[in-house]
Formats: structure tokens, C-alpha cells, sequence
């Protein structure tokens, strides 16, 4: 939507390039171990709000969504 925060994706990687540190480190020893793509919502100030997208570190597809609004609610009349 046209009045959505900056949508991002956010990405968990490994990298076993420090296990021996006299030998260079290669693209190889650096592999992705989870992504998300937040997609912003509509009016919302950043993503916080959003729907989050699972992404297939291996293909790159772009899997079912949710959303984490109830991660940011306060006290028992939020829940």
C-alpha cells in the first residue's frame, strides 16, 4: 500500500569462518539459516505491524504468512 512503512527481510545467518582463524574464509563457510519478509501494513509506523512471510532458504520461495501484532500487547486486558 501506498501509506505502509519500508517492508524488509530479515535474515539469520551462520558463519563457520572463525573456527580456524589461519585459514581464509570462504562464501562457502557463511549459510542462511532462516528469512522472513515483513510486509508492512497499511497506515502502520513501521513494521512492527506486519505480516510475516516465511521464506525457503533454499529455494527462495515465499511460504505462508502471519501476523505478530499480539506480540506487542501490554497487561491482561490485551489478551
Amino acid at each position: 500500500p501506498s501509506n505502509a512503512p519500508l517492508s524488509t527481510f530479515r535474515v539469520i545467518t551462520q558463519s563457520r569462518g572463525a573456527i580456524d582463524v589461519t585459514k581464509e574464509c570462504k562464501v562457502e563457510d557463511v549459510t542462511a539459516l532462516s528469512c522472513v519478509f515483513r510486509a508492512g501494513r497499511k497506515n502502520a509506523q513501521t513494521d512492527h505491524d506486519s505480516i510475516l512471510f516465511d521464506v525457503d532458504v533454499k529455494t527462495g520461495k515465499v511460504l505462508g504468512g502471519t501476523t505478530n501484532a499480539h506480540w506487542y500487547r501490554l497487561g491482561l486486558q490485551e489478551c
